[in-house]
């Protein structure tokens, strides 16, 4: 996946329960929407795709924004990714006009984001594609 799938996401802090606009406070430091100053923002690097972005030490994201690479997470089935998924917010989702999916590739289940399962099935990367909704 190439960068263009953070475009919007550039100062925009991603955690498990929400996605907020970050603003540069100076001296090194980030402040969220209503002016406070988060500590524990972490600058984040995807290893698979060399994507940047921002997360929250007390609530961080195991994933990439940009492609879904997790670097130690595993699912046993779709059913173990969609449990996983319903602990997340996507949010973030609104801002990238992507979606989240659950796809089947080389055997093991991953987290990948596309326009529409379609646009994923072009690709032939996947044996299985399922949306990952919130239930």
């Amino acid at each position: 996946m190439s960068m263009h799938a953070l475009r919007g996401l550039e100062l925009v802090c991603i955690t498990r329960e929400s996605a907020f606009d970050l603003e540069y406070s100076g001296g090194g430091k980030y402040a969220g929407p209503t002016g406070e100053v988060i500590d524990d923002l972490m600058d984040m690097g995807c290893v698979g795709c060399g994507a940047n972005y921002y997360t929250r030490e007390s609530s961080a994201i195991d994933f990439c924004p940009a492609c879904g690479f997790m670097e130690r997470k595993r699912f046993k089935d779709f059913q173990d990714l969609q449990k996983w998924s319903n602990g997340q917010s996507w949010k973030f989702l609104k801002r990238t006009g992507m979606a989240a999916f659950g796809v089947l590739r080389s055997g093991e289940w991953r987290l990948t984001f596309g326009k529409d399962a379609m646009a994923l099935e072009m690709t032939g990367h996947y044996t299985e594609i399922h949306p990952l909704v919130r239930t």
